[in-house]
């Protein structure tokens, strides 16, 4: 018996205790590894059949001397376990089997967890009940940072555990052993066991390389404060595949082609993906319809496109009347490594498929080409480019230089750091994602001209406060900014301290962001962040002087070009003699006295 720990309402074995009340019905509940048997009166209190087992002699002994039924079993010989669990049963109808703190004592767990399954066949028992240590904990992953993995008698890190496990790992192994995911009643602690020395760096609530950990943490999913996984799960007729699409035959890219399938462009976008030179990738066409009819319009353009092509789209019909929460719902649907995102009334050139395609040396990067701008919708010049040869991360803190499908984001920002479109950015979300997933992946530039980008209609106050609702968003965590920053932070800090720009000069964007700072929803959360707010006042300081000094330029030249600098050029040449006589002069005079 090597645990003793009491039952508390609010421990982890008080949650499965809830759990099982709540969703098992009353009868034999047969507890693996039952130790102290510390939920055996809570469940018996409730009118449950309690049945212990365990693989110690004097554990056995001691539980039936306290009146609990117990049995002896070795839940490491998989090859009886079935065979046991079922005589143990004795023909009593079994509703659940729990094992609490004991997976991950096991050396080889799926091979138990399939055996109780057989057993759980034989009894009609439907559902498993565990309770297992998080070792993706928040404190875990912080200390391993930096290279502490500090082995305890008890605790996350129990010295007698030999398995691990995280969210995903449980998952996979119950599925393969038979279990579907039931409801949860996870175990939560801020501060874990594991959470020492306080003073560390990647532990320190107030230290910004944990506030940024913690931030990258949090996005990865749900479990950064779990303790105990307190879960149930639902036996099944058969093991479930919870394998991910094999990577090898997944395309590269999915284009996510987002529309409300009345555009009467649509049908040059996907014109332009059907000429692409790169076959790998395939089309998710997002049709967010208000009817059948405006569906079937939009799928109609398929029809006229090759054959080969068509086969590689896929349709589906939304009703999310949100274009953030459709494109978060193409997130889950799409099987590429990279995923690119297209409107309806946007064009791509033939070679951009194939730019990205070629831009893999930095696996997991953001891969960005360019794009130019054509004014108008027909028969309008294409002109120069809109956006910088590479990614600017402190410029674009400023204004955007990468429309959305000039960009193919890697599958693990989604899969792996959990980032999504903010649904309450509902104008800038694709610009913020952008943002916060160049920070943490970095950026490939093929530099190459791979679209055609038309400009917007201007700014507008409502685009103002939302721009300064990004800025804040931007604010309220961590940033962490590329090498080369502090070279460009220096070079806005010295602009600012001597362009002597004021208050005043600067533009409405930095007003309306101001006014969006200012609400009391955002000071706690930009008390200790606030570099984007700081850098993005400083480019806007910087493009007034810039602006400034570009207009006097102009003026200078105007002037240059007037009637009245030509007709008095006689008269300049006139004095600039004079003076040059005067100077050589008073050169001559004090060479003589010398």
């Amino acid at each position: 018996m090597k645990y003793e720990f009491a039952y508390e309402p609010q421990s982890p074995y008080g949650h499965l205790v809830d759990l099982l009340i709540e969703h098992v019905p009353v009868g034999v509940v047969i507890d693996l590894g039952c130790g102290h048997a510390a939920i055996a009166q809570p469940l018996i209190e409730r009118g449950h059949r309690y049945v212990g087992v365990d693989m110690d002699p004097a554990t056995i002994e001691a539980l039936t001397a306290r009146g609990i039924e117990a049995h002896r079993l070795d839940l490491a010989d998989t090859a009886a376990l079935a065979d046991g669990i079922v005589a143990l049963a004795a023909g009593r109808p079994v509703v659940a089997i729990t094992a609490l703190d004991v997976v991950e004592h096991l050396p080889r767990p799926v091979d138990a967890l399939r055996a109780v399954h057989e057993a759980m066949v034989r009894l009609g028992a439907e559902w498993l009940g565990v309770s297992i240590p998080n070792v993706a904990h928040a404190d875990l992953a912080g200390k391993l940072l930096v290279g502490r993995w500090d082995v305890t008698p008890t605790g996350l890190l129990d010295d007698t555990h030999v398995s691990l496990f995280t969210a995903a790992r449980l998952g996979t192994d119950m599925a393969a052993a038979g279990f579907a995911p039931g409801p949860a009643n996870d175990f939560h602690l801020e501060a874990s066991d594991q959470h020492y020395p306080t003073d560390l760096a990647t532990l320190s609530p107030t230290a910004p390389l944990a506030r940024l950990l913690r931030v990258v943490r949090d996005g990865a999913d749900a479990d950064a404060t779990t303790n105990q996984f307190v879960r149930l799960f639902r036996r099944t007729e058969q093991a479930l595949s919870d394998a991910a699409p094999d990577a090898d035959t997944a395309p590269f890219l999915t284009v996510v082609v987002h529309t409300g399938g009345t555009q009467p462009t649509l049908a040059d976008t996907l014109t332009s993906l059907a000429a692409q030179t790169c076959p790998d990738f395939e089309v998710l066409l997002l049709v967010d319809a208000q009817s059948d009819d405006d569906e079937a319009t939009a799928v109609a353009q398929l029809t006229s496109l090759p054959a080969d092509f068509a086969l590689r789209v896929r349709s589906e019909r939304l009703h999310a009347n949100h274009r953030v929460h459709a494109l978060n719902r193409a997130i889950e649907l799409a099987r590429g490594r990279y995923v690119a995102i297209l409107d309806d009334d946007q064009q791509v050139l033939a070679n951009w498929v194939a730019d990205f395609s070629g831009a893999l040396a930095d696996p997991g990067a953001l891969l960005r080409s360019r794009a130019l701008v054509q004014h108008g919708r027909e028969n309008d010049a294409v002109t120069d480019a809109t956006t910088a040869p590479r990614f600017d991360f402190v410029q674009h803190l400023r204004e955007s230089e990468t429309p959305l499908h000039c960009i193919a984001l890697p599958m693990s920002v989604f899969r792996d750091l959990g980032l999504r479109f903010d649904p309450e950015l509902q104008v800038y979300a694709e610009f913020d994602l952008i943002l916060r997933a160049a920070q943490w992946c970095g950026v490939t530039d093929t530099e190459a001209v791979t679209a055609i980008q038309r400009p917007s209609a201007g700014t507008s106050p409502e685009h103002d406060a939302a721009r300064a609702q990004l800025i804040a968003h931007l604010d309220s965590r961590p940033l962490l900014l590329p090498e080369g920053s502090a070279t460009r932070l220096l070079e806005l800090l010295t602009n600012s301290a001597t362009g002597q720009v004021g208050t005043g000069q600067v533009d409405s964007v930095a007003a309306a962001r101001e006014r969006v700072l200012a609400s009391p929803d955002m000071r706690a959360a930009l008390s200790r962040e606030g570099l984007a707010t700081r850098t993005a006042v400083l480019l806007d300081e910087l493009a007034v002087q810039r602006d400034r000094a570009d207009r006097a330029e102009a003026e200078v030249a105007a002037f240059e070009r007037s009637r009245v600098w030509r007709a008095t050029k006689p008269l300049r040449m006139v004095l600039h003699a004079d003076s040059v006589r005067r100077i050589g002069g008073k050169l001559q005079g004090r060479l003589r006295a010398r």
